[in-house]
């Protein structure tokens, strides 16, 4: 399993070729995206922030990975169904629970990971709580069937693909510590997220309120409990080694301490070595008149924002696993000990 550290967009921006070349100076291995396969076979018309050029969606993917590749960087999909306008949970729902809907995804997916060869995917992005979403076919029966069957596919044209499954099914890890999928070179992904639009965790009020770096403190102890206490069960999967990739984000705007909650992020991640750390504030892109997704870089996309320079600091120090120590270290802590 590699270990990605990088960025990750999921909206479409003018992505020059100095920006991903801050990804490389970065230190990053890895450029993520995410994106939709009838919109891709059909080369949809997007268009590009900040300038609102239009492009063709499928012409705008193959041009990331040409660049992401010239540079060295892996390249890993998030597969998102079709976006609806009103329903998304029960179309993903369905797509879980329906063969036909089901083979359909898996198939449009499948000639496109054959065409542009992907280093990993993402199977499914952010599969929705059953309950919360009003969508009780969704199982984790029908959804370990989904996993198997997209791995399955997608190997069928890509030998030794990764596969990331985001963000633990269902919002929570017992079903997997309990049930992992019977593959090998699979990454469970868990999001979380500091954006002040509406959330109130105990951990997103706390770095917004702060003012002393006593308060500070505090707010990061109740993020690790938000990540290794109840409700997400983290803890459990890391107890039973299965690899993790955290992905977190924060915007710059309309918050207090986003970048303290950056910070503070990847240091918990080193301390307890999460197995792979790759995405901060929603990577490579720029929302001048949002307030939701804000990205690393300035509205002029003239250079990285707070929250960029965050990012950029920290990629060199996510650390590999260290070595096993070697028998000469092993005695000569045993005769220290002695």
């Amino acid at each position: 399993m590699s270990r990605l550290k990088g960025a990750y967009s999921n909206r479409w921006v003018e992505l020059l070729e100095r920006q991903m070349d801050k990804l490389k100076e970065s230190s990053a291995n890895c450029f993520a995206f995410e994106f939709r396969a009838e919109a891709y076979n059909a080369n949809q018309t997007v268009y590009r922030l900040p300038s609102m050029t239009p492009v063709g969606y499928r012409d705008q993917v193959r041009s990331l990975v040409s660049m992401a590749r010239a540079r060295g960087l892996k390249v890993l999909f998030y597969l998102t169904p079709s976006y609806v306008a009103s329903g998304w949970w029960a179309h993903v729902a369905r797509v879980i629970s329906f063969e036909p809907e089901q083979t359909n995804y898996i198939d449009q997916w499948k000639a496109i990971i054959a065409e542009l060869q992907p280093d990993a995917v993402s199977i499914l992005n952010e599969c929705p709580d059953a309950v919360l979403s009003g969508t009780p076919e969704l199982t984790p029966e029908k959804y370990m069937t989904f996993a198997l069957r997209s791995i399955d596919a997608y190997r069928s044209v890509k030998p030794g693909l990764e596969i990331h499954m985001t963000s633990i099914p269902f919002w929570d890890m017992r079903s997997i510590v309990a049930n992992p999928v019977p593959r090998d070179n699979v990454n469970y992904a868990f999001h979380f997220y500091y954006h002040n639009s509406g959330y109130n965790r105990p951990y997103e009020m706390a770095y917004n309120e702060a003012s002393t770096e006593t308060e500070l403190t505090a707010a990061r102890a109740l993020l690790e409990q938000y990540l290794f206490g109840s409700p997400s069960y983290v803890q459990n999967a890391i107890d039973a080694g299965l690899p993790l990739n955290f992905i977190f984000g924060a915007e710059p705007r309309q918050m207090n301490n986003a970048a303290r909650f950056l910070e503070d992020t990847y240091d918990i991640c080193k301390r307890r070595n999460i197995e792979s750390v790759f995405q901060s504030a929603y990577g490579v892109e720029s929302y001048p008149n949002g307030t939701y997704l804000a990205g690393m870089w300035k509205a002029d996309m003239s250079d990285l924002n707070m929250i960029g320079q965050v990012w950029f600091e920290q990629m060199p120090g996510v650390p590999d696993p260290p070595p096993p120590p070697s028998i000469d270290r092993v005695i000569l802590v045993i005769l220290a000990a002695g």
